[in-house]
């Protein structure tokens, strides 16, 4: 049964470290509601999180995916990031830094959703 008072602070394999009242402020939540802990979504999601940059993964407030394809994540500005799957998590990361920075410097406060799931050609798309 699943305590919802509680937030695990769980390892990339799945073990829960440390429970808290209060959600960790410096770490994503992951949407487990698809991803059983220790399955290979999870795992997905956590290699994806692992391989962002600091400056990225300090804006990232969710991560989810159903399946190893299809991982997305959430920043704190509301907007989305479509990351696909672990593949290329490198270059996708890297993408993914510099158009969050392009974007905040021609539309700042503007929530988007940022596709990075082919490295070599991001896309940023107005969200309805």
């Amino acid at each position: 049964e699943v305590d919802w008072s509680t937030f695990d602070l769980v390892d990339p394999a799945g073990i829960v470290v440390q429970s808290s009242p209060k959600r960790p402020a410096t770490m994503p939540l992951a949407d487990i509601a698809r991803a059983r802990l220790g399955s290979s979504s999870f795992r997905t999601m956590t290699e994806v999180v692992l391989a962002l940059p600091s400056t990225v993964r300090s804006q990232v407030t969710r991560v989810a995916g159903s399946t190893a394809d299809d991982v997305t994540l959430t920043l704190k500005d509301g907007s989305t990031v479509v990351w696909g799957s672990p593949d290329d998590s490198d270059a996708k990361a890297e993408l993914l830094a510099a158009l969050v920075k392009d974007h905040a410097a021609r539309n700042p406060g503007v929530v988007v959703e940022y596709d990075v799931s082919a490295p070599d050609n991001g896309v940023i798309r107005a969200k309805d």
